[in-house]
């Protein structure tokens, strides 16, 4: 599943074609003559990371869609982190909530048995 809103791995392939592989028409540096289309798919694969991040990239550079790759990436990373912490604070908050609820039927059973023993002493001092 994607790592957050917009994110995904379509958008991260599509900027990691656009910056790795160079296509027809390449120029010197490497940068395929359709760079500006790959970045822009990127954008719209993942609209609100891009927007998020300010990572939007003014020219059709390999400098900058490896900026905007970097940048998804470590969004990406940091989604992963707060799902991890959220497991975590949720297995935390499950167990707590185990105990609690068998501190709470101990209780109640202890309860139950004074209320018999009260029961038992009292039939005792009527007779």
């Amino acid at each position: 599943p994607p790592a957050g809103p917009g994110v995904g791995a379509a958008s991260v392939a599509v900027l990691a074609a656009a910056v790795g592989t160079p296509g027809a028409g390449a120029n010197a540096l490497g940068v395929g003559a359709g760079m500006d289309g790959a970045v822009a798919a990127a954008a719209a694969a993942a609209p609100s990371a891009v927007a998020a991040l300010n990572c939007m990239p003014v020219g059709s550079g390999p400098l900058a869609a490896e900026r905007c790759l970097v940048e998804l990436q470590e969004y990406h990373e940091g989604v992963l982190r707060e799902r991890a912490a959220f497991r975590r604070e949720r297995a935390d908050l499950g167990s707590r909530l185990v105990r609690v609820e068998h501190e709470l039927q101990a209780e109640e059973l202890i309860g139950q048995d004074l209320a018999r023993r009260i029961d038992t002493l009292e039939d005792a001092i009527r007779r």
